[in-house]
């Protein structure tokens, strides 16, 4: 259920990304990355193992801290994409990452 749940706001975010014309190709690729991540870290563990010097713990912090900072940046800019972007990180934590 709460993977679903996850799929649904990664839709939603998708598709305010999408409707935003005024995000630059830097942030487009930071995103893009972060989208990489969430995808590969609520895959099976195994498919999820981060390079040996970072623990699984780590990069899904780290994931999370992005996320919410990114979050930060868009709040006087772009509101809406802000609150799709907490939204994810809210998700993301009742799965586990």
């Amino acid at each position: 259920m709460e993977r679903e749940q996850l799929k649904s706001t990664l839709r939603d975010l998708h598709d305010k990304l999408s409707a935003e014309e005024s995000i630059d190709d830097e942030t487009t690729a930071l995103l893009q990355q972060l989208a990489d991540d969430i995808d590969r870290l609520s895959q099976k563990p195994e498919a999820a193992e981060p390079p040996k010097e970072v623990s699984l713990e780590q990069e899904k912090q780290g994931l999370l801290d992005r996320l919410l900072d990114l979050s930060e940046g868009f709040e006087e800019s772009h509101p809406q994409l802000a609150r799709a972007i907490g939204n994810v990180a809210s998700a993301l934590s009742r799965i586990g990452i």
